[in-house]
């Protein structure tokens, strides 16, 4: 059989066979290709059909057509007997899989990496975007579990196994959950196991115990008395006070909305990634604004109550953080604080248009850049019109605008002796404007200012002070 597909034949540069080993569908051994050792699957001429295998080759080359982020990457095949349908997908070694990362992280390469709880959010971050970019490619995995993700020496996550679904005796892991949405119930799953460091199998009858609803169902029906001392018994259970560590109420709050038993109402992958984002978020905001920030985000209702911080605290932490002299930091107040505070709601709106600043070097140094450039004016556009009065074509200053978050910031330049205003989008972890009809694009608004200076957009910055000039 002739397979269609846009990956190569390396059958003739493939070198240092490894000895094979059986895994599902496949023999698997590690050569030398091109002088990097990469990773064979060799097709089990039983297990596979003709179709099948065209299956598999049109889903990996899709996927290297797109060059998808977060998703292992086929090098190429080899072809070891076309009449036989027997042929080997090429790709990259990596260092391990998620469940020899989590269990046997000794016998690794990471084995002096220590498992904490930013590096446990930065894992199921990765885990849950790759699963969605495949999504999004319109295929569906049917076996998410540890063993589909696997680490570079970077600890870069990627999906892999994905080529698998196509045989249609592949094993589903949860049963009835046929769909993307079994997808997503397996990724759960995972996260579960991450946060907690135990194994489990995935199953959708016997879910995993949460400390929350553990505790709420041991209580219920129970009254007064009895229910005080049988609360005081649970929380002095070893697995409840570590599952109450590991798992916080926000991410305990995203497992039951996965594990809804109605599958309609699951999350899509799309969900579950912006929810663990959110839950990332909370539990790395709860340096700075003591232990009990999480509850203030958890609320059912999902509002956000108001809580105030005195700035110069929370510039000590930053500084910490970010390992910047607070000197530097504090010059950042006049963006991030109002009368020398800042609120929880804020706090939000800054990482929204910034991102992770507070835990970030290189954000940080940006923002405290550009807070104490002299073309920031924290000013209204009724201000701007009247520093920018009478000043020469292209001076300009940049100011906060308050009528859409998704445009935080606006350039206000003279052109032709008239003050302009042109918004400052933020998208995609990136600043937007146009200017002259071409679309300017930069990670940090310094950067931004760069670019339009050297194309002749802008030139001078308005003087910080007000006087009658007339040039």
């Amino acid at each position: 059989m002739e397979i269609s597909t846009i990956l190569k034949d390396v059958s003739k540069d493939i070198s240092d066979k490894s000895v094979a080993t059986d895994c599902m569908f496949v023999k698997r051994y590690d050569c030398t290709l091109f002088g990097e050792r990469v990773i064979v699957e060799e097709i089990i001429k039983d297990e596979w059909n003709i179709n099948d295998i065209q299956s598999m080759f049109k889903i990996l080359s899709i996927v290297r057509e797109k060059g998808c982020n977060h998703i292992v990457q086929p090098m190429g095949y080899i072809t070891k007997d076309k009449l036989l349908n027997i042929y080997g997908i090429v790709h990259q070694k990596f260092v391990c899989n998620l469940e020899e990362f989590l269990f046997q992280r000794e016998k690794t390469f990471f084995k002096n990496v220590v498992l904490t709880v930013s590096l446990k959010y930065n894992i199921a971050i990765q885990c849950a975007e790759s699963l969605y970019i495949f999504h999004s490619l319109g295929f569906t995995h049917k076996r998410i579990e540890l063993k589909s993700f696997y680490l570079d020496k970077n600890m870069n996550i990627f999906l892999g196994d994905y080529y698998f679904s196509a045989n249609k005796n592949y094993p589903l892991m949860n049963g009835h959950n046929t769909g993307k949405e079994g997808d997503v119930f397996g990724l759960a799953f995972i996260v579960y196991q991450l946060f907690n460091e135990t194994q489990c199998d995935i199953n959708a009858v016997n879910l995993p115990r949460l400390p929350r609803l553990y505790m709420k169902q041991e209580l219920c029906g129970l009254h007064g008395e009895e229910k005080k001392l049988k609360r005081e018994r649970i929380v002095k259970e070893d697995i409840y006070a570590k599952l109450s560590c590991n798992i916080s109420h926000q991410l305990e709050n995203l497992l039951l909305d996965t594990w809804n038993s109605y599958n309609l109402d699951r999350l899509t992958a799309n969900e579950f990634l912006n929810r663990i984002n959110d839950c990332s978020l909370v539990t790395e905001c709860g340096g700075f604004w003591e232990a009990d920030f999480w509850v203030y985000c958890t609320r059912e209702n999902g509002c956000l109550p108001e809580k105030v911080l005195n700035f110069e605290n929370m510039a000590s932490n930053i500084a910490t953080s970010v390992d910047i002299p607070i000197s530097l930091v504090n010059q950042s107040g006049i963006i991030l604080s109002k009368n020398n505070e800042i609120t929880s709601d804020a706090f939000g709106y800054f990482i929204n248009n910034f991102g992770k600043f507070y835990v970030d070097n290189n954000i940080m140094s940006d923002l405290i850049q550009f807070a104490s450039s002299d073309y920031y004016f924290d000013i209204s556009k009724d201000e701007a019109q009247t520093y920018l009065n009478n000043k020469v074509d292209l001076t300009f200053l940049i100011r906060p605008s308050n009528t859409n978050p998704k445009f935080p910031f606006t350039i206000s330049k003279r052109v032709k002796s008239k003050t302009v205003h042109t918004r400052i989008e933020r998208r995609e972890n990136s600043f937007y404007c146009t200017m002259s009809g071409k679309e300017y694009k930069a990670k940090s608004i310094p950067s931004l200012v760069d670019m339009l200076r050297n194309d002749g957009l802008i030139k001078e910055s308005c003087p910080k002070e007000l006087n009658d000039d007339i040039y």
